[in-house]
């Protein structure tokens, strides 16, 4: 209906995709070609570029993996139930955040968000080798009083050797979602579905 009005091309994507395309393109992941992000606020999500193809949805980031064996195809599916779950546990423990648990870094609230990351970065580092994970969103800049949680988990979870390649940063650009959605505009974003 737009493009049909105004003559111009459109582009639609969600929030959480806008936010990784403005972070590659303007922050932080800009030197770098495999990168998810993981967004946290009232609308939680992640989104997955792999030399910078988008994978779009919740379905998408488990449904291009060639399975080996009847086995592996079942750790597979454990895997997309176990992000799945994570996803909607996440999303309504953001919801949940309280304004006044921001002057509580020791609030339980931040220990249950931080496993919950942990346990979302390890599910996704089972399927993708990314070079940099960035969080954003409003909670995002309470990094710090749930970090010691995420690390507890991915401890537990991955392997030393993964974590000691693993980069792990928050949000530092302003207003990435309008940055990223403005890269759809400006260039051809592969889009995996």
């Amino acid at each position: 209906i737009i493009e049909e009005e105004f003559h111009k091309p459109t582009y639609i994507n969600n929030d959480v995709n806008c936010f990784i395309l403005g972070e590659r393109h303007y922050g932080l992941c800009s030197s770098f070609k495999d990168v998810i992000g993981i967004y946290l606020d009232d609308n939680c999500g992640t989104s997955v570029l792999m030399d910078d193809k988008a994978f779009l949805g919740k379905h998408a980031i488990f449904k291009d993996i060639k399975c080996l064996s009847d086995a592996f195809y079942n750790h597979i599916h454990y895997y997309r139930k176990s992000y799945l779950k994570t996803i909607k546990d996440l999303s309504i423990l953001c919801s949940c955040f309280e304004e006044e648990w921001f002057d509580m870094p020791d609030h339980y609230a931040w220990q249950d968000l931080g496993c919950l990351i942990g346990k979302l970065i390890a599910i996704l580092l089972s399927n993708f080798n990314p070079k940099i994970i960035v969080l954003g969103g409003n909670l995002s800049r309470f990094y710090p009083y749930f970090s010691y949680a995420i690390d507890n988990c991915l401890y537990k979870f991955l392997h030393p050797e993964v974590l000691l390649n693993m980069i792990l940063v928050t949000s530092m650009v302003k207003n990435p979602k309008p940055l990223g959605a403005s890269t759809l505009c400006k260039k051809k974003i592969h889009v995996k579905m």
